[in-house]
């Protein structure tokens, strides 16, 4: 009998060796995949529920000042004439400005995905805004993300014609292979002051 492998034994053992290295790195490719899909989704989440947060502040600003709760929140955008005459949904942007927020500002156009502006991550240490996600000038240093953000409000009354609650919808989109992602963060925000 002779030592050695024959030339089926290399091909089969060559095969089998192929076969599962290649399904590993399949389950690493599919993993990495997973992996992105996931964190785009945890920072849209965030940028979400911020957007939520954002009008929150506002309503309670508007509280502590002594102004209506939706002064500034429900306001006429680049569709409709005037929110508050109606209970249809306004669509804004929010961003921040020398660190603070700046308001809600009209989607120009309309609000689908590819009218709405890419929010940037800040990478000037020097302002306030460093690392923080918004629209910046084109003169600061600045990385661009997937995602865009939409606020919508919806005024609603009560009987007695009065604004009583603002509906928020916040929907942060992003592409993925070609393919539009969204996230919403809803809420709906009371006028607990009398």
């Amino acid at each position: 009998m002779r030592k050695g492998f024959t030339l089926i034994e290399v091909i089969v053992a060559v095969g089998i060796i192929t076969v599962g290295v290649v399904g590993v790195l399949s389950l690493v490719n599919q993993s990495l995949s997973l992996s992105t899909d996931l964190r785009n989704r945890i920072v849209a989440t965030y940028l979400a529920q911020e957007g939520v947060e954002l009008v929150r502040n506002m309503r309670d600003y508007n509280w502590l000042n002594v102004r209506p709760f939706y002064t500034g929140i429900a306001k006429t955008d680049a569709t409709h004439t005037n929110c508050l005459d109606s209970e249809v949904e306004c669509y804004y942007e929010a961003g921040y400005l020398a660190g603070s927020f700046s308001g809600l500002t009209n989607c120009a156009v309309a609000c689908a995905f590819a009218n709405l502006r890419t929010l940037k991550i800040n990478l000037d240490a020097d302002t306030p805004e460093y690392g923080m996600y918004y629209y910046p000038p084109a003169a600061v240093p600045q990385q661009v993300t997937p995602y865009r953000r939409r606020i919508g409000v919806r005024p609603l009354r009560d009987s007695s014609g009065s604004i009583a609650l603002l509906e928020i919808n916040v929907e942060v989109f992003w592409q993925d292979k070609g393919i539009t992602q969204s996230v919403i963060a809803a809420t709906v925000l009371t006028n607990w002051l009398p």
